[in-house]
């Protein structure tokens, strides 16, 4: 789709006489000519003797070059001669210099109203919203063009006056090394510390001077209802468009409105003096001074007829400040606006002689046509369009040079740029918020042309913490909080993909070192031993659980569970019961599936019995929280199913579950390892659970011991709730665990990401086979639940036939683009595509420094251990 765009609507008006000749300049040509012959009649003729008329008609002549020169256009400022001189005049005759106590004579803020300024004539009010950027150009040309319709229907639907404001700003990393240095101070694992050691300087060592952009949409109203309504109206619409925003605070907006002009990252503004401090400013011919600063505000003369879909792209591509003035036009008379320029147009075709001009003059009647035809079938919105770009700088000749550099910028692709001599006093009351546009410069755009251009392309992640993950495809460092919780990051779930060596597991041991420096719990399971070494390098704990002896779990011990019918946890015995009934029902089932119902009926019954029994339905306190040896065990269960008085019809099922359980729990492979009061001490910061000797047994012994061993974990982890400390739980290549015959299992797991959040607890998936979450139907269902349940993913190099069940797997936030897809088919090693919402993807190379790699990366550890 290609974009046109017209010449100012004022100079389409115009009509065009011979060459740059208009009907305007022939009225002041004549209008000067007369008003010199008249001076000259009465002044001048008296003093000429009648002989001497020769002379008289030769002094009325003399003007005619100096005012044909004042109706030519000078090149350099493209504007009309006359109308420069008669910008001097009002420059030179206006005030210039305003002193420090002139400041109201400036500024046109009046006072903070909850997130709002009013202006200072209470008759229009102002809210921002942060717009997130979003590279789109990265993305394919039919993805791009998703983008640019949301945000065009977006445009369709503001009305009134908005600004979208563009505010480059150093990268500030005070607040990471800040966090980093109040965390510290709890560690004493040397390790750990080095770790703290290494991350700050490489925090410090990062370049700083290289200038981030943060977007604002600046909306206005004269009604503080009707604004809160419209930027709600406008928050919603950009997640439709994909675009994070969140709402300025009234602080942050004063703040906002001096960043415009100053920035100043220890900004504190004081409610006694003015929103913003206009004082001392001096104007001048092309430039004003601030203070001790300079600054100049320039904007577009004339866009090309046709424009290139990257041209805000190249226009903010700028150091400067870019303020772009919007305002719905009303449509009532646009119609018939139009109409007329079409028709000075058509009679300035018949004037031109130039055949560049007269095609120009042709397109823009087409793009006119076009323009009336959308208004009549209401696909478009026009509106008066000023882009405004404040530069400022502390030397009057590095000011200079960025005016050149966006001259520069716009001649790239055939803009032309306005300096605003003499009128940059209108620029600046023009850039404020709210005030009224005195500069009267502005183009007429449609919605798609401005959608188009996109104006939020730069991203930039930094959510204050400590750990640099790595850089992005800008090479612009990330860091990204997962235990962060806010209105638009609900939880701490994450899960990871990537095929084996594609730099999963190292991440994974990275995420892990920025949760224990935090202070947080961290938790294993951990299938294929991949993380002991790691572990005992940080004076973790690893239990080998099946080879270990002394490691027991008892299945009868009564346990917290996650429960999705409770918001808040609750001390409620019977519901403990009747959920750990549940639990050791499906556990056994995954032991003995050919259990028939006569059986399972035993059990339950037995169940009941032994509860009442240790005295547990009754007890006044909370049985979750009793001793250890306090439980039942598997032998006092099956004491009691022989104690049970049964009829004939259940005495054989009777005698067959006994014999089972006995041959399993008192005599046999069982018998250590889950007919014992547990034995599993939690205290230490980073627990690791070594299974990998379980994986090769048989499938229902791994699948119950992995079942039982999350639900211990639950219990554990119930205790956190409102714990200040997080839990971090990881499940190291899931689909180790994810088969048909033990559906059970994923949907413990589903409980546990979806019902962690209310215990601070954060799940972590790994795995390689993403195919696994898809196996049948319900698990499908399950597996996609997993993935839009947790806020945060990372996808690492994977094969393409992965990458489609990737795809299925994120159908619930759109899916992945194709340029996304491509990322990760191509990924090297540690680079992933990073998912924090659906509007948040960032292409991330992961990065290590030395200390990380020698306790990250698996080579260099097997080396240090030889």
């Amino acid at each position: 789709m290609k974009l046109f765009q017209t010449r100012k609507w004022k100079k389409l008006k115009e009509i065009k006489l011979f060459k740059n000749l208009n009907m305007t300049d022939f009225v002041i040509f004549v209008v000067s000519f007369v008003v010199w012959s008249l001076i000259a009649n009465f002044t001048l003729k008296p003093l000429i003797p009648n002989d001497k008329t020769w002379l008289f008609v030769l002094i009325m002549l003399i003007p005619l070059p100096f005012i044909w020169f004042a109706v030519s256009t000078n090149r350099k400022y493209q504007v009309k001669r006359y109308m420069l001189l008669y910008r001097w005049i009002v420059f030179k005759t206006s005030k210039r210099h305003y002193k420090e106590k002139e400041v109201e004579m400036l500024s046109v803020y009046g006072n903070v109203e909850d997130n709002y300024i009013w202006d200072k004539s209470k008759k229009l009010v102002f809210g921002a919203l942060e717009v997130r950027g979003k590279d789109i150009f990265k993305e394919s040309s039919n993805d791009r063009i998703k983008f640019f319709e949301s945000f065009r229907n977006l445009l369709n639907t503001i009305t009134g006056r908005f600004y979208i404001v563009k505010l480059p700003t150093k990268i500030d990393l005070n607040k990471n090394l800040e966090t980093l240095k109040a965390a510290q101070k709890d560690i004493k694992n040397k390790t750990l510390n080095n770790l703290f050691n290494s991350w700050e300087t490489e925090i410090e060592d990062l370049d700083t001077s290289k200038l981030i952009d943060k977007y604002y949409l600046v909306i206005c109203d004269n009604d503080k209802g009707q604004l809160n309504n419209k930027i709600l109206n406008i928050k919603n619409e950009l997640v439709s468009s994909k675009l994070d925003s969140r709402e300025v605070s009234g602080k942050e907006l004063v703040q906002i409105v001096n960043e415009v002009f100053i920035y100043d990252p220890n900004f504190n503004w004081d409610k006694d003096k003015p929103i913003l401090d206009v004082s001392n400013v001096s104007f001048y011919k092309d430039y004003f001074k601030w203070k001790e600063n300079y600054y100049s505000i320039q904007t577009i003369l004339e866009f090309p007829l046709s424009l290139r879909r990257e041209y805000i792209k190249r226009i903010f591509n700028s150091p400067s400040v870019i303020v772009w003035n919007l305002e719905k036009i009303e449509q009532e008379d646009l119609v018939n606006v139009l109409d007329k320029n079409m028709k000075r147009a058509e009679l300035n075709i018949e004037e031109d002689r130039n055949k560049l001009l007269e095609a120009r003059n042709k397109g823009e009647i087409d793009v006119l046509e076009d323009m009336m035809l959308s208004l009549v079938d209401g696909d478009e919105t026009i509106f008066k369009s000023t882009i405004l770009m404040l530069n400022k700088s502390n030397t009057r000749t590095s000011l200079r040079t960025l005016e050149e550099f966006n001259k520069e910028n716009l001649r790239k692709f055939q803009a032309k740029i306005d300096p605003l001599v003499y009128r940059q006093f209108e620029a600046l009351s023009s850039i404020m918020f709210g005030a009224k546009d005195l500069l009267n410069e502005y183009h007429e755009q449609i919605a798609t042309n401005i959608a188009y251009g996109w104006p939020f392309e730069k991203e930039h992640f930094n959510d204050g913490n400590f750990l640099p993950l790595g850089k992005d495809q800008n090479l612009e460092p990330i860091f990204i909080n997962p235990g962060l919780k806010n209105k638009t990051r609900t939880n701490h779930n994450m899960v990871i993909f990537g095929a084996s060596g594609s730099g999963k597991s190292t991440f994974t041991r990275k995420l892990m070192s920025g949760y224990l420096a935090n202070n947080d719990q961290v938790i294993v399971i951990d299938p294929q031993n991949e993380f002991s070494t790691f572990a005992k390098t940080l004076d973790g704990q690893v239990i080998n659980l099946g080879t270990d002896a002394e490691i027991k779990i008892n299945p009868l011990q009564i346990r917290k569970f996650f429960d999705p019918k409770k918001e808040e946890l609750v001390f409620d015995n019977q519901s403990y019961l009747d959920l750990h009934e549940n639990f050791f029902l499906s556990w056994l089932t995954l032991l003995y599936p050919h259990f028939d119902p006569d059986q399972i009926n035993i059990i339950k019954s037995a169940l009941h019995t032994l509860y009442q029994k240790f005295n547990l339905k009754d007890c006044k306190e909370d049985i979750t929280e009793l001793p250890d040896n306090k439980y039942p065990i598997m032998t006092d269960f099956i004491n009691v199913i022989e104690e049970q008085n049964d009829s004939k019809e259940f005495h054989l099922s009777k005698t067959r579950l006994v014999r089972t359980l006995k041959q399993d729990f008192i005599d046999g492979r069982y018998k250590r390892q889950f007919n014992n009061h547990s034995s599993i001490e939690m205290n230490n910061k980073l627990i690791v659970f070594n299974i990998s000797s379980l994986i090769n047994q048989d499938e229902k012994t791994l699948n119950s011991t992995f079942y039982l061993l999350v639900s211990y974990l639950q219990g554990k982890i119930s205790n956190q709730y409102n714990k200040k400390n997080k839990i971090w739980f990881f499940i190291d290549e899931i689909h180790k665990f994810i088969n048909q015959e033990a559906k059970v299992i994923f949907k413990f797991i589903f409980s546990t990401v979806k019902e962690g959040r209310k215990y601070n607890c954060g799940v972590c998936l790994t795995t390689q086979q993403p195919q696994d979450f898809l196996k049948d139907e319900s698990i499908s269902k399950m597996g996609q639940a997993i993935v839009s349940g947790s806020q945060y993913s990372a996808i690492f190099s994977l094969k393409s036939s992965d990458i489609e069940y990737i795809n299925g797997l994120f159908n619930e936030i759109g899916g992945l683009t194709d340029n996304e897809k491509k990322s990760i088919q191509l990924a090297n090693i540690g680079q992933c595509l990073f998912i924090v919402s659906s509007s948040k993807k960032i292409n991330l190379q992961v990065s290590y420094n030395d200390i990380e790699k020698e306790l990250f990366w698996e080579k260099l550890q097997q080396i240090n251990e030889e």
